[in-house]
């Protein structure tokens, strides 16, 4: 989840076209909610499924960070690249 609202970010090889309705697996892995693609970069391999946080549902969003110096320690994500 990258933004409020049940905005996820994801690979394209994953999703299907633009407006495709897909099942997104909420964390925990029991509860499925639908969503669709709402963008997708084939180059990238990048896309954006939009789903609607069910009620009584809170997803945190990812905390992404500008350019600034990471310190040792501090967790990190990588986001790979298959080209």
């Amino acid at each position: 989840v990258v933004a409020d609202g049940g905005y996820i970010l994801t690979n394209h090889h994953v999703v299907g076209n633009e407006g495709s309705k897909i099942e997104v697996r909420l964390p925990g892995g029991k509860k499925t909610v639908s969503g669709r693609v709402i963008c997708r970069d084939e180059k990238l391999d990048a896309a954006v499924v939009k789903i609607d946080v069910p009620a009584g549902v809170t997803l945190k969003p990812l905390a992404l960070v500008g350019d600034r110096t990471m310190n040792r320690g501090e967790r990190v994500a990588a986001f790979g690249f298959p080209l």
